[in-house]
């Protein structure tokens, strides 16, 4: 008897000690906490917030300590070649990361001002500097931050043309982070940047955008070669007017020595004129002659030549003494 009731003991207390253990394994697994760096967990006791875990090991109260979940609504785009699509994954995790994440929404359409749909991938990197207010603030901080980006974006490039959609997206980000970084601090969240991936047109607004282009880039090349007409015209007139100014002032030149050879022809003749004269004036002097009487003999001299010239009766003459004398000889 004694041998089977130790037997029964013993086998009583192993299964005691499992129990134990059991027990003792799931209050640990459920009411110890290790947290790791860059995360934390947020802490009610009987439904009143109690503390924030940092990293490290922490021990629960059972029964009245339990860590608040939070949802994380995770845009899961996966790119081929052929096409993209997009999963949504909702979860419930009570660890909180403190690191900094980027949020990535799925395309989505948007209407500018000139009524031209774009489907534009809005994305922002965000960092949780206050665990309450992301737990008490927001039922999914993820899924908020998206719609509140998403909105935001949107009344943002309604106001714009398509356009200056395309050419302002730094502008677009800036008004953006401007718009909701206040309302993110408010839910705990820092806001570090908003960024665009894509800004995709419809197919026949890219068509028209590179039928422009092509039409820019001949205007530019007709521009340009209307310049080099009109530089390479600029230079041969240029070039013609150099030529008639050289011209001209050879001309003028040779006009100047012209005249200057004329000056000096006329100086010299008028020197022999004076000096013949001179002469002539010596002669009549020394053969005792009046310049008078020279005159008269002179003026009479001239008119009988014109007369002979002029006469026909005194050639037939002149031409019969000159037979005469050829007969003679």
């Amino acid at each position: 008897m004694s041998s089977s009731y130790q037997a029964e003991e013993i086998v009583g207390a192993v299964f005691l000690a499992i129990f134990l253990i059991v027990v003792t394994s799931i209050v640990m697994f459920k009411y110890v906490r290790i947290v790791q760096y860059q995360t934390a967990i947020v802490i009610e006791h009987c439904g009143v917030f109690k503390e924030v875990l940092e990293p490290g090991c922490h021990c629960l109260m059972p029964c009245a300590d339990k860590s608040v979940p939070i949802t994380h609504t995770d845009y899961h785009i996966h790119y081929s070649k052929a096409s993209k699509h997009e999963d949504v994954t909702v979860s419930k995790t009570p660890i909180i990361n403190l690191r900094e994440q980027i949020i990535e929404l799925p395309r989505q359409p948007v209407i500018t001002r000139d009524n031209v749909q774009l489907l534009i991938h809005p994305m922002a990197f965000i960092k949780i500097d206050n665990p309450i207010l992301v737990v008490y603030e927001t039922a999914d901080i993820y899924q908020a931050i998206s719609i509140l980006l998403s909105t935001t974006i949107r009344g943002i490039i309604g106001q714009l043309t398509l356009d200056d959609t395309l050419a302002s997206r730094e502008e677009i980000k800036r008004q953006t982070h401007h718009k909701i970084h206040l309302t993110c601090k408010n839910w705990g969240i820092e806001l570090l940047d908003v960024d665009l991936l894509e800004i995709d047109p419809p197919q026949n607004i890219l068509t028209a955008m590179a039928e422009q282009l092509t039409s820019e880039r001949l205007r530019r090349k007709m521009l340009v070669e209307a310049d080099g007409n009109r530089q390479r015209c600029k230079i041969y007139a240029e070039g013609q007017s150099q030529v008639k100014q050289i011209e001209t002032a050879g001309q003028n030149q040779s006009q100047i020595i012209i005249n200057e050879a004329t000056a000096i022809v006329k100086r010299e003749l008028a020197a022999a004129q004076a000096d013949s004269i001179k002469m002539i004036s010596d002669a009549v002097k020394a053969s005792g002659l009046d310049s008078g009487e020279f005159n008269i003999y002179l003026q009479w001299l001239k008119t009988v030549e014109h007369v002979v010239n002029s006469s026909e009766k005194v050639k037939i003459l002149q031409g019969i003494k000159e037979l005469a004398q050829l007969s003679k000889m």
